[in-house]
């Protein structure tokens, strides 16, 4: 039985996964893509995620950020431990009330504005519209976007876009940001100036990071380095 000391220690984390594993049936076979992977992740803690294409990047991040399942295995996340067990409503709230995701494409929606974009998360929490569009201009500002507040992503340059979606990923006040290859997309210059503004925001509201990336010129920004290969994190 896990004593208080334990708890305790979970309590004090953004985030912490125990020996999680994830497999896949195709075609009826079996393919293992995590092996019993732990990790732990610490306020203002921003970690590069790196590895091979195909090694489970994308699978560990949904896994952390609670979208998906592990078969086995556990994910702490503000104190709460989920396993390939819990109710999905749970789940769903703690996702949306402590979670941030941004992914390579910036997904936002074409028939909205940049602030409206950003505003989503919060309508979506029932807040009032008053209070999400006051918020969602403070993120812009804080992007330097304030003057394509009424532009639609069509009229926006990549970097723009993909600063309008972190800006959305930020407007619920998350405890951890997933970050899926956010600067994929981009070139080398306009990578370094979003990944720049995603770091500096992330430590300013004391947000804790997970960042896959295959641009390793980044990684030496962040906090700390952990490898994904042959299942496991090294």
């Amino acid at each position: 039985m896990r004593g208080a000391g334990y708890q305790t220690l979970m309590a004090s984390m953004a985030l912490s996964i125990r020996n999680v594993k994830k497999t896949f049936i195709q075609s009826g076979n079996s393919l293992e893509v995590l092996k019993g992977v732990d990790f732990d992740l610490f306020p203002r803690d921003i970690v590069a995620l790196t590895g091979a294409s195909g090694t489970g990047k994308t699978t560990l991040l949904q896994i952390m950020g609670l979208i998906d399942s592990p078969t086995e295995g556990e994910v702490t996340v503000a104190g709460t431990t989920f396993s390939c067990k819990n109710n999905a409503t749970l789940r769903d709230k703690f996702r949306r009330n402590f979670i941030g995701f941004v992914y390579q494409y910036h997904h936002l929606l074409s028939e909205l504005t940049a602030l409206e974009n950003v505003m989503l998360p919060q309508l979506i929490l029932g807040k009032p519209r008053t209070e999400a569009k006051d918020k969602a201009r403070d993120l812009l500002r804080d992007m330097n976007l304030e003057h394509r507040t009424h532009h639609f992503p069509s009229q926006l340059s990549g970097g723009e876009q993909q600063r309008v979606a972190i800006a959305r990923a930020l407007i619920n006040d998350p405890q951890i940001i997933l970050a899926d290859e956010p600067t994929g997309n981009l070139d080398d210059y306009t990578a370094r100036h979003v990944f720049e503004v995603l770091l500096n925001l992330t430590q300013q509201k004391n947000i804790a990071a997970v960042v896959a990336t295959h641009n390793m010129e980044l990684v030496p920004l962040m906090s700390r380095h952990v490898e994904l290969r042959l299942g496991g994190l090294a």
